[in-house]
């Protein structure tokens, strides 16, 4: 995996690092802002605002299309239950 802009790991607790294809495709940046959406466990659905904090490319379009990966202990604190690990 290559890092192509920004930072790779501590790159805040709402930021996230996400794949060079899916930076193209939504049209944004190191420093732009994007929103979460999830439907966990019940009928409401989440949002969170979450700012990119760095864009990666593998060579694996599937990977660099559709992969995000954002702080662990945030992403559970999104999600109902004591410790929802995924």
């Amino acid at each position: 995996m290559y890092k192509i802009a920004g930072a790779w790991g501590n790159t805040g607790r709402s930021s996230l690092v996400i794949g060079e294809k899916m930076a193209t495709s939504l049209g944004v940046e190191v420093g732009d802002k994007v929103v979460y959406m999830g439907q966990h466990g019940t009928d409401d659905i989440e949002s969170k605002l979450l700012r990119v904090g760095g864009i990666f490319r593998t060579g694996n379009a599937d990977l660099d299309g559709f992969a995000a990966f954002a702080d662990f202990t945030y992403l559970q604190s999104l999600m109902p239950g004591d410790d929802p690990a995924h």
